[in-house]
């Protein structure tokens, strides 16, 4: 539900999202591939479980582009391919609810490693299911009636 680290990354399918609460940013940013940098890019391969980063020899230069909030009770979206950084203030409480659409499935999705930071982890809340149920129905509905 909220994580503090994302990197830089795109996807393989549009996406569209409702904020459950609080607020997040998405950061966008244009790569491009060149000679000398200690940003990599990383293809991500998905198995039954889990996912693997591989490394594809790319390094990349990353330039930052718009960035844009939405706050609860509100929509964002995302184009596949385009690289992007979801941004959740330090110390602040975010949950989002998506639809992934429109894929495409001739290519992997890439995510951007810092050299010097090979450690892109992140932390994912899970929330009890009862908590949800109440909501879940309601906000699918609501999502997918504004696409």
């Amino acid at each position: 539900i909220t994580r503090t680290n994302y990197p830089i990354h795109n996807h393989i399918y549009d996406i569209k999202s409702i904020v459950l609460s609080g607020r997040i940013g998405c950061q966008n940013y244009e790569v491009r591939q060149c000679e000398v940098s200690d940003k990599l890019l990383y293809d991500v391969l998905y198995f039954k479980n889990r996912s693997v980063l591989k490394p594809t020899k790319k390094k990349i230069e990353v330039i930052q582009r718009s960035l844009s909030w939405a706050k609860e009770d509100s929509f964002y979206q995302i184009k596949k391919g385009e690289f992007h950084q979801s941004v959740v203030p330090k110390g602040e409480f975010s949950a989002t609810l998506l639809k992934n659409y429109n894929y495409s499935n001739q290519t992997n999705p890439k995510v951007v490693v810092d050299s010097n930071n090979i450690d892109s982890s992140t932390e994912n809340i899970k929330v009890p299911t009862f908590l949800l149920e109440n909501n879940l129905i309601f906000l699918k509905n609501r999502l997918f009636k504004n696409s």
